[in-house]
């Protein structure tokens, strides 16, 4: 159980957009018990119970009798039902489970690594997939030699793995003892040679090298570190300070002694000391921050990339900006400021959701029952308020709710897929291959 939930975290298909590949409308549902895909008329795409859609290699990993295989798209068994589970095709190879066991299969389902692994990661861009196997990390490559042997442990955080690929910027954390015994964090590059000393605490973070920076921990104290592993900066030494967080369009959050939260740049400059309770994450060059007012209730308000506040006025709760606009709520009621504080539209609903090419979902209560539609900018509504439940428009449709069953609807209301499924998503375009 636990090795397919580690499985299903990993599960996952990039889709790629070109002129030289077709590109198909596309909406996940469920609809009697299955979840299942349909087109912009409604008509569901595939036969079979389907697991996974690998659009761009144009295969559906679909189930039966409790066991996987994998069709085209025409719904013709291209790779037998035999497996556990699998994943999607990328490229020539994926990953399947047999018996809580996986392994890597070709396009013609022949075994390039036999399934007798806890964990395998799909075949990256260097051609290499790494294979976790009590509790070490190898990598093999696309003939399933076992090119970097089982020599580390690999270190993950949370008790869940991340996402695939395994490298990040070249290099993978791993778990190395030290003359005490104690295991410490280091970092392996491609040929298997641990290129970043095994030398860091191991903690709740996943260091991942993301833009070329990583925060790793040395005694409790934050360090960011280059690829190299040249420190940019330590915590350490900063009075006052605990530290720092992944950085964001260049800017971490910096825990501080006094338990309050503030902003550090990529040098190590603190641009705002430990000043809020908490600081969420920058959208359109605002960030929401939190704190006590002088009444010592937990009020919102708004930052900016220098660490001044965007405006004075405060909010029970807010959200993230979107083309402009910010969902706040007062004296119980949801409306829309700007980003110097001002009204836009009053504080009248129920429920406010972000904008979206113009148009956001919200909420009013009617008959003692909520109701959602979609207002403009102006804050009027453009599609009455009517439905149970709604989301965003994709594709010029969007999934509702009307007497307990979803449907989608055009941007001027009009029911377009009628209602009939238990639960719907927004449509989106797909690469369903070249």
């Amino acid at each position: 159980m636990r090795v397919l939930k580690l499985f299903l975290l990993l599960t996952f298909c990039f889709s790629y957009l070109s002129q030289a590949q077709k590109s198909k409308a596309i909406a996940r549902v469920f609809y009697e018990g299955d979840w299942r895909y349909i087109d912009k008329k409604g008509n569901f795409l595939f036969t079979q119970p389907v697991v996974n859609v690998c659009f761009s290699e144009k295969l559906v990993v679909v189930r039966k009798d409790g066991k996987v295989g994998f069709t085209n798209f025409q719904g013709k068994l291209v790779i037998p039902y035999q497996y556990d589970n699998a994943r999607c095709f990328q490229g020539n190879f994926t990953s399947i489970i047999i018996n809580s066991k996986m392994g890597i299969i070709n396009r013609k389902g022949a075994f390039v690594v036999p399934p007798k692994y806890d964990l395998i990661g799909q075949f990256d861009e260097k051609g290499l997939a790494g294979i976790y196997h009590k509790g070490k990390i190898g990598f093999v490559d696309t003939t399933g030699k076992l090119v970097i042997p089982f020599r580390y442990e690999w270190y993950f955080s949370f008790g869940v793995v991340p996402r695939y690929p395994f490298f990040w910027n070249g290099l993978v954390a791993v778990v190395k003892k030290d003359s005490l015994g104690e295991p410490k964090i280091g970092f392996m590059n491609r040929k298997g040679r641990l290129v970043i000393p095994a030398k860091y605490d191991k903690t709740f973070m996943m260091p991942l090298f993301i833009d070329g920076k990583a925060t790793v921990f040395e005694n409790k104290k934050a360090i960011l570190i280059d690829t190299l592993g040249s420190e940019i900066f330590r915590t350490s030494s900063m009075p006052g300070y605990n530290f720092g967080f992944s950085f964001y369009e260049g800017l971490s959050n910096i825990y501080g002694t006094n338990d309050k939260y503030g902003l550090i740049n990529e040098q190590g400059q603190i641009i705002l000391k430990p000043t809020y309770s908490n600081i969420y994450p920058f959208k359109e060059g605002l960030a929401a921050v939190t704190f006590r007012d002088t009444s010592n209730a937990m009020v919102y308000s708004f930052i900016n990339k220098n660490g001044k506040r965007a405006f004075e006025r405060t909010f029970t709760y807010a959200k993230y900006f979107s083309e402009g606009l910010v969902a706040v709520e007062s004296d119980n009621k949801w409306g829309y400021v700007d980003k110097v504080g001002k009204g836009v539209i009053p504080p009248k609903f129920e429920r406010a959701n972000d904008f979206y090419e113009g148009l956001a979902i919200v909420a009013v209560k009617q008959d003692n029952q909520i109701k959602y539609g979609f207002i403009d900018k102006q804050g009027r509504f453009v599609i009455p308020a009517k439905y149970e439940e709604a989301d965003r428009f994709g594709l010029g449709l969007a999934p509702v709710k009307l007497n307990g069953k979803f449907g989608y609807i055009n941007r001027q209301g009009k029911m377009i897929i009628p209602p009939k499924f238990d639960n719907a998503e927004p449509f989106s375009v797909e690469n369903a291959g070249k």
